[in-house]
């Protein structure tokens, strides 16, 4: 059993029918569909064939998952044939031999790259492209049209893949001629639809109605495919990503925090004139701290704290949002917690964990905090509060009575 490949353990003959007939079905989509791809990359028929034999069988196989399908994509056919044509280099041109040389050393690097980047735990990398540049935008890889032709034909197992790959074997030796004879409308279809596909209109529109700045995003990047290249496409939706990215941290939401009769937390904007509770402000900054956006929170909080309608004895800073703070950061938040006790106010912590007390510990910004102003949860910072003699304002006393005074004095 332990030779037995790991999506196919524990496989029972019940499932063979079922596997083979969802096996035909992919192969009927696949072979029209290679041939499009190979079309769009300017490379034999055949090549296209290729990738539907070998990846499929090797990642029956070696691969874990027993549904996910392997196959060549548009999207990567089309930067391939951009990408050789932008080196111009002489005498490689769509279907020469060099042409079908080049193609199949540019996957040979694609591959020992691709090998690297999991040796070198380099995934993360991808999570820089956001939903929005996808849908902008778009080798063999996972096809999720494919998995799910699988799983509504009730296959069960990579045996499916396996019988794809036949019947691509017997058109690459004996029917490859047949192929090669077919009308060029037929083919020109077959790219027009694959075309269609690669711009993913639903999504846009979800775009359009729950993110406009994101739809942005992806309509730039669109227009950049189609203006410049798929590679500058990718590329500038990476970066726009994280612009957006920065965006969003330099200008994130920021909270006073109290609580309702019940205990509960509640959140206003932190605007002037918020408060807690009389003399009580707990800040709520929804974002790390970082170079960029560290002086925007120590205005919104200088703003908060001046502006408030009762003398503030007590800042807290609710930490549940910040993970960590940079050294220009934590430069201006030891400038913030000297402007808070020259204003005779108690700057607290709440919510902060061990990594974030360990910063704060290194850059000395904690020693001037104090120890004994950390607070596990807001709900002990309320109370501790509550408790301080010292911290809640004495009500400012209007002016005097002179009736009042008039009784207490006597004729």
């Amino acid at each position: 059993m332990k030779l037995m490949p790991e999506s196919l353990r524990g496989y029972h003959r019940a499932w063979l029918p079922r596997d083979v007939i969802a096996g035909l079905t992919l192969a009927a989509v696949a072979i029209p569909e290679v041939m499009g791809y190979t079309s769009i990359a300017g490379t034999p028929i055949v090549t296209g064939l290729y990738t539907i034999i070998f990846p499929t069988l090797v990642f029956a196989l070696l691969g874990s998952s027993r549904l996910l399908v392997v196959g060549a994509d548009s999207a990567t056919a089309a930067v391939l044939a951009a990408g050789l044509t932008g080196l111009g280099i002489a005498g490689v041109t769509p279907g020469s031999p060099d042409w079908l040389a080049f193609t199949s050393l540019t996957a040979l690097v694609c591959g020992v790259l691709l090998i690297l980047a999991r040796l070198l735990r380099l995934g993360f990398v991808g999570d820089f492209l956001s939903a929005a540049g996808l849908s902008g935008t778009f080798v063999v890889n996972g096809s999720p049209t494919k998995t799910q032709i699988l799983d509504e034909q009730k296959g069960h197992t990579q045996l499916a893949n396996a019988a794809m790959a036949a019947p691509a074997l017997l058109f690459t030796l004996f029917f490859t001629g047949l192929l090669a004879d077919m009308p060029k409308a037929v083919l020109a279809g077959i790219v027009f639809l694959i075309g269609v596909s690669l711009i993913d209109v639903p999504g846009l529109r979800r775009l359009w109605t729950r993110r406009r700045n994101e739809f942005v995003v992806a309509l730039i990047t669109t227009i950049t495919v189609f203006a410049v290249g798929v590679e500058q496409g990718i590329i500038l939706a990476v970066l726009l990503s994280l612009l957006d990215l920065v965006r969003r941290q330099y200008t994130p939401g920021d909270y006073v925090i109290g609580q309702d009769r019940a205990g509960e937390p509640t959140y206003q904007p932190a605007v002037p004139g918020a408060q807690s509770l009389p003399g009580l402000i707990v800040f709520r900054y929804d974002a790390e701290l970082f170079y960029a956006n560290a002086n925007r929170f120590a205005d919104d909080l200088e703003a908060v704290i001046s502006g408030a309608p009762d003398p503030v004895r007590w800042v807290v800073l609710d930490c549940g949002a910040i993970d960590d703070i940079d050294y220009s950061a934590g430069v201006t938040l030891g400038s913030l917690v000297k402007y808070c006790q020259a204003h005779n106010a108690r700057f607290v912590l709440v919510r902060a964990d061990s990594q974030l007390l360990a910063t704060l510990r290194a850059y000395q910004t904690l020693d001037a905090i104090g120890e004994d102003n950390i607070f596990p949860t807001l709900v002990e910072a309320f109370r501790a509060y509550r408790a301080d003699p010292a911290a809640m304002p004495v009500p400012t006393q209007g002016p005097a009575d002179p009736a009042r005074l008039a009784r207490r004095d006597g004729p």
